[in-house]
């Protein structure tokens, strides 16, 4: 998928064409041009890796070559001087004024590739990550911004993991690495020469360009052959409880699940991306669509044909529901919650929302009972188990600190008492957001 590309500045017609085939044998793609004047475009727009400038252009070489260190590129090009002269005077006033390297002509063509190509190394590996030895952002942005202007109509797949960061906080940094090469080493296992993976935004997220053919086959493979790994990264006791616990019972928690992939893509056939930053927006808009689903999931862009009204809009819900025996709390929190405009209802007896359940709460704050009876852990369970109650968000309190009993029975925050009423407003609002995506 890498094609290193060549920005020739070369007045001359014989030696720039001997240039270029030998620059295109050795697969370089060349850009051409017998003067400055076309420069600053080409470089912005096509970003080459190394600039290769002769000294038969009008000005001083060295003037030149500043002109082309000041225009700026998310990657620094390569930029070498062709010159007729051996003396040590021009090739040390050259190197002082932003030229990488200094080619004496005539310069054997052998030596001329493999020069090129020390150079090529030493700019890629001080752009790969440490841990998965793939390109970096720089590099992924620069080879989406040329796909985008070839006419060949590529598939773009952005790979997120949800709770890696989780994983890495509990387990460490080894463990995450190894996650992360075992990834990688999935991902590579389906792609082809043809075929480009590097991180793009972040260092746990990748990007996967192909063809169009192959997109949905890569994503369900890697869905599959995670799904299949993934329980040997965890430990014994979070396998059976199903969850991970990062903090002790003394600290708030929801309960974080175990690291979660998710794909998004596109295909530039369907809509004809112009630029890199619709391009981007695009791939991050399907991921976060795909994100929305409980397990590991992909989605992948298409056309869809729709009728007039046929979209109906989700209702927002803003109804809150609060079962505390202690009223004195249970007045503040509905207070609380009816000045951030939530509706409120206050339940007093559990069996009438369990017989007769017509209030459809976003979020429930609920309180978990005695010590020794667990009451509101047990309605925990079966408002959980219940059809209407499914998608609510489960806040438990509690005066007993026992992290796993509280989020096992299906609760989405643990949260000790005594608490801070301001706290528990903001978790409400995050969670009535989560709940209305």
């Amino acid at each position: 998928m890498i094609t290193n590309v060549v920005l020739l500045i070369d007045k001359r017609d014989v030696m720039s064409t001997k240039y270029k085939k030998i620059l295109i044998k050795n697969n370089f793609s060349v850009f051409h041009i017998k003067n400055l004047e076309l420069a600053s475009d080409i470089i912005l727009n096509h970003e080459p890796e190394i600039i290769l400038i002769s000294d038969s252009l009008d000005n001083y070489i060295a003037k030149n070559i500043q002109f082309l260190r000041t225009v700026n590129t998310k990657t620094r090009p390569c930029i070498i001087a062709l010159s007729k002269s051996n003396d040590v005077n021009d090739k040390l006033k050259v190197l002082h004024n932003g030229a990488d390297d200094y080619f004496s002509e005539p310069i054997d063509f052998l030596e001329f590739i493999g020069r090129l190509k020390a150079h090529l190394r030493r700019t890629y590996e001080t752009q790969v990550n440490d841990v998965t030895l793939l390109f970096n952002n720089k590099i992924t942005t620069k080879i989406l911004k040329r796909t985008l202007n070839d006419n060949i109509g590529y598939s773009y797949l952005y790979i997120t993991m949800k709770n890696i960061e989780s994983y890495k906080d509990l387990y460490g940094d080894i463990a995450y690495s190894k996650m992360l090469q075992t990834l990688c080493a999935i991902l590579s296992s389906c792609l082809d020469e043809k075929d480009y993976l590097g991180h793009v935004i972040q260092d746990n997220s990748f990007l996967v360009i192909t063809s169009q053919n192959k997109i949905e086959n890569i994503a369900k493979y890697m869905i599959y052959a995670f799904n299949k790994v993934k329980e040997k990264f965890y430990a014994k006791n979070d396998l059976n409880r199903g969850f991970l616990i990062l903090k002790g019972d003394v600290f708030e928690e929801t309960k974080t699940s175990f690291v979660k992939m998710f794909l998004g893509g596109v295909i530039n056939s369907n809509k004809k991306y112009t630029n890199i930053n619709e391009l981007l927006h695009a791939i991050v808009y399907i991921n976060k669509l795909a994100s929305l689903k409980e397990d590991s999931n992909y989605l992948i862009e298409r056309h869809q044909l729709a009728a007039n009204d046929s979209i109906i809009e989700k209702k927002y819900n803003l109804n809150v529901m609060i079962i505390e025996n202690d009223d004195s709390l249970s007045l503040l929190l509905e207070t609380q919650c009816k000045l951030n405009n939530y509706n409120v209802l206050k339940v007093n007896d559990s069996e009438i929302i369990l017989k007769n359940s017509t209030f459809q709460p976003s979020v429930i704050i609920l309180d978990a009972g005695s010590a020794t009876h667990f009451e509101g852990v047990n309605l925990c369970k079966k408002i959980k188990s219940m059809e209407f109650y499914k998608d609510a968000k489960i806040i438990l309190t509690t005066v007993f600190h026992d992290k796993q009993t509280i989020l096992k029975s299906g609760a989405d925050l643990y949260l000790p008492k005594p608490y801070n009423i301001d706290n528990i407003i903001s978790w409400v609002k995050r969670f009535n957001i989560e709940y209305n995506l």
